[in-house]
């Protein structure tokens, strides 16, 4: 999925939110580099770890807290 289509999906979500999950290694989107710009694709996991934080971050957790719930969530499932 790219940035644009993400963005639609998560309304409230913006590019420098994304950004910021991207530059704390939370998330690893392919990037395919053009001219001046980097078009970035998500992968269907990257696309889930994103909306269980925004979720989680819009009822009002800090970002490390969210950050923890799925880690504790994906260590329950064997992930």
């Amino acid at each position: 999925m790219d940035t644009a289509n993400l963005l639609k999906a998560l309304p409230g979500c913006s590019r420098n939110w994304l950004y910021y999950l991207e530059s704390r290694d939370l998330i690893r989107p392919a990037k395919n580099t053009r001219r001046y710009y980097q078009r970035r694709t998500y992968s269907a996991a990257d696309v889930e770890t994103v909306r269980q934080l925004w979720r989680l971050y819009r009822q009002g957790l800090r970002l490390s807290a969210a950050v923890d719930i799925i880690a504790g969530q994906a260590q329950r499932q064997g992930v």
